[in-house]
Formats: C-alpha cells, structure tokens, sequence
C-alpha cells in the first residue's frame, strides 16, 4: 500500500490497486465520528460515442443515459438498494456529472458492512426491460421539473449558446426524446464497457483503519469475476474558441431578469497548470466574489439582488460565467463587462485570499465527505489524473507576479450574453 503525504498538512491518504484494476484511497481521521465511502466510474454524460477495442466504428448511446444508468443500477432483485442500506442505517445516493458517476454511503456504524453492499449491489447488474420502461417515467418526470427551474434552464441555456459542438451543451438528465430512446440494450453496453474496475476507483474517508478497510475490499473484489477490460476510446470533439449567440434572451419562472455574462477563453492562452488555476481563481475571486468591492457596489446601489461566478473547464476552452439577478439588466451587462475590460487585484488582496485559501486546506479535513469529494475532483479532474499532494506548496510559492501574468492572457473576445426575463402573465 502506498502512502500519499498531502504536503504541509500533516496528512495521509493511503493508495493501492487491486489485481482487478480498481483503484482504492483511503484516508483515516480518528477524531471524526462517521465514515463515507465512494464508488466512482469514469462514465459521464457526456460519453455517448465510444468504440471498444480492436472496433472501427464508434457506438452512439441517447444523451442523459449515464444519469439513467446510475437509476436504474439501484434496482436490486426483490427491490433496491436502498432496502439494504436503510436496515444499516445508512444513507446512500449517487450523481451523475459530465464527467463521471459516483455511487455513495455515509454513515456511523457497520462500515464492512456497508462497503460489502456498495460493491455488491453496483457490480451486481438487475436490469429488466419493464424496470427500464418504469424508470423512463420517474426519470422524464425529473426532466420535466428541469425544465420549469430557471437556474436548470439558465445553465444550460448559456452552455447552448457558448459552445457548438462539445457535449456538455446537453442536458445530464437528457430530453424528453433521449429518455424516451433509451434502450435496455443501450444500458447493458454502456454497462459492460465502462462499469469495470480498471475504470473506476473507490474512496473511503473518516474513522476508519485503512489496513481492516483495504482489507474487506480486496477480500469482496476477489470474489468477483469481470468479463475482460473492453478498453473504450471516447470519441474526441473539436470545440472551436469562438461562441454560438453573442446575445440569447428567454422568458422563464422568474420574479426579476436573471442575466449572465459568458467568457470562452482558449486553453492555449490560459494555461491549465495547477498553479495557473490557482492564479485564475484568486483573480475571479477578487474581481466577482462575495467580498468583491464590484460585487458589493452593485449591491449596495441596488442594481443586483445577487451576483456569482464559475468557471468550467471544456477540454480546450475555459468557460467564466458572471451571473447576476437584476432589474437593470442592461445597465448591468454593461458594467459586467467593462469589469471584465478592467480586470484587477491588489498586491494586498492577493496576500489576504491566498491565506484564506491555504486556511480553508486545512479545515477541509474536518469533514470526511469534503475530502472524499476533494479526493474524486483531484481524480478526475487534474492533468494526470491523480491527487494533488502539493496544493499547499503551490498556493505558498504562488507570486503575485504570477497572478498578473495570468491576469494578462484573460482574452475577454469571445463573451455570450444570456438573459432571462419574467413570463409576461396572461
């Protein structure tokens, strides 16, 4: 078992992988009362062409069919997952991202137990046509309700119209139609090409003794047997820098207009290094976050109720969305962007979100299920697909200097604006 030191913190996390293939982490903190446990796949919405090993033609699954498979994976025969676990106490769900699927438990007692039933019932398949076929209308009714959510609408309606061809424009969930096509065949080969442990990983965090934990694992997986590893290639898209509507207005469930003002940036201009995300973040911080003297004028001056960023990495694209609820959305707009025309930060408001930052490293290991999640982000998420160990070293050797040079490359170019107003009522 190799051990991983989080460097600076003072912590541990311990990794081995099976002869399975499946990759195991666990982390230990004797001080916290409760366990979580994860099951990941790297299988997401966003992985609907595919062709498997020694193929020339690559498959097409419907949209949303990775959100439909985590359902119906809970089916059990005689019930479902959920049947087992509230016996134990526990408390079990799963997501699905663009990226990937994750299958969880949490709780405080009979935690071989638990992982004992996380694995059987997500590597133990009960698929059934009339299962499918009633998940269908379970599922289209989550749908539905999306469509009636304005930030569900809004999201993804600034995705639409950032970017032409990446499939991240698509609907987790899907459409109606999507739901709709899905077919028992379609779940039994999504299933058997990427639900093996070569590509998944399993994370255990809280008051656990990893040498007992690994143990149990390993002791379960030796009692399965997997069809061999089918070695999926994930069809590549190209997704161009430019962006689809400059400007997109919609009417939706909305007391005020809800507007956001979209930044496609091109990787090969922002640079996707650790400590160039880093220097991205402080930046976005300073200029749009909740401290942020633009933010709280426009508060204090009543031209927003709210205002909030994000960003996205789109494989060669970054995507920066300053978002804002406002009775003024024109005035606002144009202020979002001269921000952006204006991009700054102060030597001192590096210094002081910098230590809030390395501050906010630490208490994350307070609380097992923040690092279970930080655990799966740096997993999926980071260049080389493993965990960021030395985050508190880049975040202290981190130059103000630094920060400004990446504040230079933000090419503001390629901006989408979307705006929702109220539904005129009738």
């Amino acid at each position: 078992m190799e051990k991983i030191i989080i460097n600076g913190l003072k912590e541990e996390i311990y990794y081995e992988k099976l002869p399975c293939g499946l990759d195991v982490y666990l982390w230990s903190n004797e001080k916290i009362n409760s366990f979580f446990a994860s099951l990941n796949v790297n299988y997401g919405s966003i992985h609907t062409e595919f062709k498997l090993k020694g193929e020339k033609k690559f498959h097409k699954v419907p949209n949303g069919i990775a959100h439909f498979l985590e359902h119906v994976n809970f089916n059990i025969k005689g019930g479902t997952a959920y049947d087992i676990f509230d016996k134990l106490g526990s408390d079990i769900n799963a997501f699905t991202t663009f990226e990937y699927t994750s299958y969880h438990v949490s709780g405080a007692n009979n935690l071989e137990d638990n992982l004992n039933n996380l694995l059987d019932y997500v590597y133990t398949p009960y698929f059934k046509k009339q299962l499918i076929n009633n998940e269908k209308g379970i599922i289209t009714e989550e749908a539905r309700m999306g469509l009636d959510n304005p930030g569900n609408v809004c999201f993804y309606k600034r995705l639409e119209n950032t970017l032409f061809n990446d499939k991240r424009k698509n609907k987790i969930v899907g459409d109606l139609e999507d739901i709709k096509n899905i077919t028992l065949e379609d779940i039994q080969l999504v299933y058997d090409t990427f639900y093996h442990p070569q590509n998944m990983f399993m994370v255990v965090t809280g008051n656990i003794d990893v040498y007992a934990t690994l143990a149990c694992i390993k002791e379960n997986m030796a009692k399965k047997e997997f069809k061999e590893y089918k070695y999926p290639e994930i069809k590549k898209i190209k997704e161009p820098s430019k962006v689809v509507k400059e400007y997109d207005e919609i009417t939706g469930n909305v007391q005020i207009p809800n507007v956001a003002v979209c930044l496609k940036v091109s990787r090969s201009k922002l640079k996707s290094a650790p400590k160039n995300n880093i220097a991205l973040s402080l930046i976005l911080r300073s200029n749009f976050g909740a401290t942020s003297e633009f933010r709280n004028e426009l508060i204090e001056n009543k031209l927003v109720t709210s205002l909030n960023y994000s960003r996205t990495t789109v494989d060669d694209n970054i995507l920066i969305s300053i978002a804002a609820s406002t009775k003024y959305p024109e005035e606002v707009i144009k202020l979002i962007k001269e921000k952006l025309n204006h991009l700054e930060i102060s030597k001192e408001d590096f210094e002081r979100k910098k230590r809030a930052s390395i501050a906010s490293l630490v208490f994350l290991y307070d609380d097992c299920e923040e690092v279970n999640m930080n655990i799966q982000d740096d997993i999926i998420y980071s260049d080389n697909h493993k965990i960021l160990n030395n985050i508190k070293d880049i975040y202290e050797e981190l130059t103000y200097e630094e920060v400004l040079e990446e504040l230079k490359n933000i090419d503001i170019s390629n901006i989408s604006v979307n705006v929702m107003k109220p539904k005129e009522i009738e």
